[in-house]
């Protein structure tokens, strides 16, 4: 009787555990840096992922124009060959910089054509970063 409880206690705790973890996953505790977000919306569009990198990108529009803007994008970028002959294969994080709600990272993209910086800006939306611009 003694081990069953203790058993009952140890899985009550377990549960527990596992549900705090979800809860916080959920509540943006664990949520992406921003050179996390960078480097996972060029890896998106490398994937020809068009959806996941459109899911990175601050867009501040009325929900109906936001399904028409979101293929819009898709198609752009399919025509500008991600995936295809833009292929990146290597991401690395030269510089991050975070302000509040605004961050700024500096990327150096390497894929088969050669390597190019870019600057990727930033800012926390509902404790999500969200790419606001590119240069």
């Amino acid at each position: 009787m003694f081990i069953i409880k203790k058993l009952t206690k140890l899985t009550i705790i377990l549960i527990m555990v596992v549900s705090s973890s979800f809860f916080c996953a959920n509540a943006g505790f664990f949520s992406d840096s921003p050179k996390d977000v960078a480097v996972k919306y060029f890896e998106a569009l490398s994937d020809q992922d068009f959806d996941e990198a459109y899911d990175y990108m601050y867009v501040d529009l009325l929900p109906e124009y936001q399904e028409s803007n979101k293929e819009m994008f898709k198609q752009m970028m399919s025509h500008q060959g991600f995936g295809r002959s833009i292929k990146i294969k290597d991401i690395d994080v030269l510089k991050e910089e975070e302000r509040g709600n605004k961050a700024a990272v500096l990327l150096k993209l390497k894929g088969p054509q050669g390597a190019i910086q870019t600057s990727v800006y930033l800012v926390k939306i509902n404790g999500k970063w969200k790419i606001v611009s590119m240069e």
